[in-house]
């Protein structure tokens, strides 16, 4: 059997030994990633820094549960929390 079995009871602990297991600890940025782009393609109908706004904070938000769910990294959060506060500020600059 190439891979361990895993003893996960629940579907959180499913989920953390798929990160750690097969994809070394990057299954969390591919759901981030993922969220990003269905959200900012969602948001066609929208202008670029909107879109782009709104995803960064949707992103945020799904940041924060797959920390909480230890799927990522807490520095993460930080960082996706800096990206969306940099896009309102710019947002409002340009006062859309």
């Amino acid at each position: 059997m190439p891979y361990p079995v895993p003893n996960a009871t629940h579907f959180v602990e499913l989920l953390q030994n798929v990160n750690a297991s097969y994809t070394n600890n990057l299954f969390g940025m591919f759901i981030l990633f993922a969220v990003f782009m269905i959200a900012f393609i969602s948001l066609k109908n929208y202008p670029a820094e909107t879109g782009f706004t709104t995803s960064a904070f949707l992103t945020t938000l799904a940041a924060i549960f797959l920390s909480i769910m230890e799927l990522i990294a807490p520095e993460m959060v930080l960082i996706m929390t800096i990206i969306t506060a940099l896009s309102t500020l710019l947002l409002f600059r340009r006062g859309s």
